[in-house]
C-alpha cells in the first residue's frame, strides 16, 4: 500500500477511533469512508487510482466511485465528518504542496506531526470563536446598529467592566 494512503487511513481511523475496513454500511463508517476516498483523491492528483484506494480498505473501484459521487456529500453535511474532512486536506494536500511530503525523510517528523496536530486543534478552537462572534453579531448587530459613537462607546466601556467580572468570577 502506498506510504500516504497508509498514513492518511491510519490518521483516519485515529480520528473516528474504529476500522474503516470494517465490512458495515453503518452511517459513521461509510461516511469515514468517503472522506478517506475523497482525501485520498485530492492529495494524490490522480497518480493513486481508485482501484489502489479501494483495495487499501478491502474495497474496489466502483465503492470508490460510490463514496466520492454518492456517500460524501452527505458526510459534508454532519459537522463532525465536515470537520474531519477539512483537518485533513490540510494535513494531506497534494503531494508538491502538502508540509508532511517533505517531513517523510526528516528525523524530526514525529516531532513535526506533534506541532500540526496542535495547530489543527488550535484551529478548531479559533473555528468555534469565530462561529460564536458571527452568532453574536447577528444577536447583537440590531441594538447598536443606530446608536452614536458615544452611545457605543458608552456601551464599550460598561461591557468591558461586565466581562472583566465574570472572567474574575465576581458574579458567581
Amino acid at each position: 500500500m502506498n506510504r500516504r494512503l497508509k498514513m492518511l487511513k491510519n490518521e483516519v481511523e485515529n480520528r473516528v477511533g474504529h476500522s474503516i475496513d470494517t465490512k458495515t454500511q453503518k452511517r459513521h463508517y461509510t461516511y469515514a469512508r468517503a472522506v478517506y476516498c475523497r482525501v485520498a483523491r485530492d492529495m494524490s492528483n490522480g497518480t493513486i487510482t481508485h482501484k489502489e484506494i479501494g483495495e487499501s480498505m478491502n474495497r474496489d473501484h466502483s465503492t470508490v466511485l460510490h463514496n466520492l459521487s454518492v456517500i460524501f456529500p452527505f458526510a459534508m453535511r454532519e459537522a463532525t465528518f465536515k470537520e474531519l474532512y477539512e483537518d485533513l486536506s490540510l494535513m494531506f494536500q497534494p503531494e508538491q504542496e502538502s508540509p508532511l511530503y517533505e517531513l517523510e525523510s526528516c528525523k524530526t517528523e514525529e516531532l513535526l506531526k506533534n506541532r500540526i496536530h496542535k495547530l489543527i486543534e488550535q484551529n478548531k478552537i479559533y473555528r468555534t470563536k469565530f462561529r460564536l462572534m458571527e452568532t453574536a453579531d447577528n444577536m447583537f448587530g440590531p441594538l447598536y446598529e443606530d446608536l452614536s459613537h458615544e452611545e457605543l462607546k458608552e456601551i464599550y466601556d460598561k461591557l468591558n467592566i461586565m466581562v472583566k467580572a465574570i472572567k474574575t468570577r465576581v458574579y458567581r
